[in-house]
């Protein structure tokens, strides 16, 4: 939902490309920024995810298909479902 909303948008919106018909890399990159951003903004500042991030292939023929494609990867939060701690005695300790 947070990337739908990030690029709604965008949809049926015009698409600048590059002279050989795939689009445009500063388009591609303001995108996967807006991605981010959001999802950031949600998740990561929440402590719900570690980290995203947002991947769209340039090589994508949108002229012929209409379709554009988004990759996302999330890094999870980790959790500590057992913590063991050592404990003994010493005859010195240094800093």
């Amino acid at each position: 939902m947070l990337a739908y909303n990030a690029l709604i948008d965008e949809l049926s919106d015009d698409i600048l490309l590059s002279d050989d018909g795939t689009i445009h890399p500063a388009i591609i990159k303001s995108w996967q920024d807006k991605i981010e951003v959001q999802i950031d903004g949600s998740m990561t500042a929440n402590g719900e995810i570690s980290r995203v991030k947002a991947f769209i292939d340039h090589k994508q023929n949108i002229l012929t298909t209409g379709k554009m494609e988004v990759s996302i990867k999330i890094l999870p939060v980790g959790y500590a479902k057992e913590i063991d701690v050592l404990i003994g005695f010493t005859t010195t300790i240094k800093e």
